[in-house]
């Protein structure tokens, strides 16, 4: 039952993953706080967002790329990725799940300030968004409404926002994954659990690629709102009932 629940949970994250190129270890992380405790379910969503992030690098539209915002992102979220597994390396176990839970909360409402504010896209800010994203991703692999948020503040459109986050996720997961295993290590269950959810984190993937190309701008908005908005209400109702 509870690797069927797993995989119903990375199945859907995968769908929101591949359609707005963000959101995996929003619903993920949630999701998989329930079936394992935080420090079995966040090395297994960081192995899951790697390998969903190498996958969509494949059938990316490198024209809608934007190296200028992307760069400064990434070096940001390196930066950022390394101190929050330091951060979290030193937490006490009984803090972790409180933590989690206020990390996706905190991350969920900050995307939900719809603001027009053009004035933030420069590369100061870009490196600021991407290292606030990073430490959130080394501590608990959460963390992406952040950068969703600045991405639709200084008026990106929908597939840059799309293609620039799966770059920038793909560098930040790796460097999640190579700060932890050395530091904090990643239990060796937690490697077979991802293996097993592969399957249908792929299929959810393929399936919100294919959403992806059928819906418009507007949507597409609506869709990154209302499933940040999500997150954000089931991190509340999981702290109020737990």
């Amino acid at each position: 039952m509870g690797l069927l629940t797993a995989a119903s949970i990375v199945f859907v994250a995968g769908i929101l993953r591949g359609m707005t190129g963000f959101g995996f270890a929003l619903v993920a992380a949630i999701g998989l706080a329930h079936v394992w405790p935080p420090a079995m379910a966040t090395p297994v969503v960081l192995l899951l967002e790697l390998v969903v992030a190498v996958v969509l690098l494949y059938g990316l539209d490198r024209a809608a790329i934007e190296p200028r915002r992307l760069v400064r992102l990434c070096l940001g979220g390196v930066a950022g990725t390394a101190i929050g597994t330091l951060m979290v390396s030193g937490l006490p176990a009984a803090w972790a799940k409180p933590a989690l839970d206020t990390a996706v909360f905190v991350s969920a409402l900050a995307a939900l300030a719809h603001v027009s504010a053009p004035r933030l896209d420069t590369p100061a800010w870009a490196a600021a968004v991407g290292f606030l994203v990073g430490l959130f991703a080394g501590a608990f692999a959460v963390g992406g409404p952040f950068v969703v948020v600045w991405f639709l503040a200084v008026g990106a459109q929908p597939a840059a926002i799309r293609a620039n986050l799966i770059v920038f996720f793909a560098v930040v997961d790796f460097a999640a994954v190579a700060f932890r295993w050395p530091t904090i290590g990643i239990p060796a269950e937690a490697w077979g659990h991802a293996a097993m959810l592969l399957p249908p984190a792929f299929l959810g993937t393929w399936a919100g690629g294919l959403l992806f190309r059928r819906v418009n701008a507007a949507w597409w908005r609506r869709i990154a709102a209302y499933s940040i908005a999500g997150g954000a209400v089931l991190s509340l109702a999981r702290s109020l009932l737990s």
